[in-house]
């Protein structure tokens, strides 16, 4: 019996690592019992932890501030061009002479250098004021503004998890992420996809454990 038992919980845990992001949040909003149990099979084959990250005890924030400060879209362009590794590369470290020569990128290339500077204060690399050819500015919106968190997707542009894009910044995201994959071998994109299973159960977790509006 529990070796019939073990074996269904295997088979569980397999259809849930075959299953999508949205294919399993759609499971745990209309059948959270199957969720449950398909989560228990991940588990039970090491995809997941057994206990949720947010599963911390203490206070817990159940509202969001009615605003925050968002960057342009231009700005987030900025920063997933130009990340905070090669801003670092070409203000924070000395410079080998070669492709990273700050004063030659000046001469040779001033508009790739205003954008590489500007991006270099929206990672918090250098202090400065941004230099736009058109004034643009971060602009302070709603909370409740059909923003979308950009979650693991906010490392491309050095943001947390929780910093929320328009829709436009999002899927500008998404097709840099798109590409970052492409040029990633066959064993980094199923390590990406162990990864991002791994975190949709926590956020379809919290989401559970949510007091109903």
């Amino acid at each position: 019996m529990d070796f019939d038992k073990k074996d269904q919980m295997k088979r569980d845990g397999e259809r849930y690592k075959s299953l999508t992001a949205r294919e399993l949040n759609e499971i745990a909003k209309q059948d959270p019992a199957l969720y449950s149990t398909l989560r228990r099979g991940a588990v039970s084959i090491g995809l997941l932890a057994a206990e949720s990250g947010y599963k911390t005890p203490g206070l817990r924030i159940t509202h969001r501030a009615q605003t925050e400060t968002q960057h342009s879209d231009e700005d987030l362009r900025l920063m997933v061009q130009f990340p905070k590794s090669e801003c670092e590369r070409y203000f924070a470290k000395k410079s080998t002479g070669t492709t990273d020569n700050l004063g030659r990128l000046r001469v040779e290339d001033p508009s790739k250098y205003e954008s590489l500077r500007n991006a270099s204060i929206l990672h918090n690399v250098i202090s400065g004021e941004l230099r736009h050819s058109t004034p643009t500015a971060a602009v302070v919106k709603p909370a409740d503004d059909g923003r979308i968190e950009v979650g693991e997707l906010g490392k491309l542009a050095n943001l947390p998890a929780d910093y929320r894009a328009t829709h436009s910044q999002y899927l500008d995201l998404q097709e840099a992420d798109t590409r970052r994959l492409a040029a990633r071998t066959p064993q980094e994109v199923a390590q990406d996809r162990v990864t991002a299973l791994r975190l949709e159960a926590d956020r379809v977790e919290k989401s559970l454990q949510e007091p109903k509006q």
